[in-house]
C-alpha cells in the first residue's frame, strides 16, 4: 500500500507533489507457517521465527497471531501492537528502516482509523486513514511552517481545506487532486 511523501514537481507552471513511502510489509499467514513446526503454538504466548528471517513474539490463538505482539521484518521494519486473527488490527505502532513511523489504528492489516504518520523529511500527518492512505479529516505540517487543515481523499488534499503559509497568509477553499482548485479565498498580510 502506498502513502505519500511530498517532493515538489513543476508541471506547466504549477507545483504538484509526487510522494512515495515504501510499501508496507505484510505479515505472513502464521497459521500456515506454524503447521510446519512442532509443537504448534495454539493458545499461548511465544516466539516464532519465519524462514525468511522475520520474527513474531506475542500472543497466539488457534495458531495465529492474536492479541498483543511484536513483529520484526528481515528488512528492519517493526510493528508493535494488537493483532486479530493473524492481521494487525487495533492500536499499534509501525516503523520503517528509512525513519518513517505510524502510530494509530489498524484494521485488517492496514492503517485505518485515526493515527499519526511521521515522514523522514519531518512532515507530519495527524488525522483519519482508510485502507492505508490519508482519507477524511486531517492536518499536514512541515518542519518549515506550512500547514494544511482539511479533507483528504485517497492520500491527496480533496474537498474543503485551509493552507497556512509561514508568512501569515492563508488559502481557504476547495482542493482537487492535491491542488487548490475551485472556490476559495487567499488572504495575505500586508506590512506597511
Amino acid at each position: 500500500m502506498l502513502d505519500r511523501r511530498t517532493q515538489p514537481k513543476v508541471s506547466g507552471g504549477k507545483v504538484k507533489t509526487k510522494c512515495y513511502v515504501p510499501a508496507e510489509p505484510h505479515p505472513k499467514d502464521l497459521a500456515l507457517s506454524l503447521k510446519l513446526k512442532t509443537p504448534v503454538l495454539r493458545n499461548q504466548s511465544g516466539l516464532h521465527r519465519f524462514p525468511n528471517g522475520d520474527v513474531y513474539e506475542g500472543e497466539f490463538l488457534d495458531g495465529r497471531m492474536h492479541g498483543y505482539g511484536r513483529y520484526r521484518w528481515s528488512n528492519g521494519s517493526k510493528y508493535e501492537g494488537e493483532y486479530q486473527r493473524g492481521e494487525r488490527h487495533g492500536r499499534g505502532k509501525m516503523t520503517w528502516p528509512d525513519g518513517c513511523a505510524y502510530e494509530g489504528e489498524f484494521r485488517n492489516g492496514e492503517r485505518s482509523g485515526v493515527g499519526v504518520f511521521l515522514f523522514t523529511d519531518g512532515m507530519r500527518y495527524e488525522g483519519d486513514f482508510w485502507k492505508g492512505r490519508r482519507h477524511g479529516l486531517g492536518t499536514m505540517r512541515t518542519q518549515k511552517g506550512p500547514r494544511y487543515v482539511g479533507e483528504f481523499r485517497e492520500g491527496l488534499r480533496e474537498g474543503q481545506g485551509t493552507h497556512f503559509y509561514p508568512s501569515g497568509a492563508k488559502y481557504e477553499g476547495e482542493y482537487k487532486a492535491g491542488c487548490a482548485d475551485g472556490r476559495g479565498v487567499y488572504l495575505s498580510l500586508i506590512h506597511i
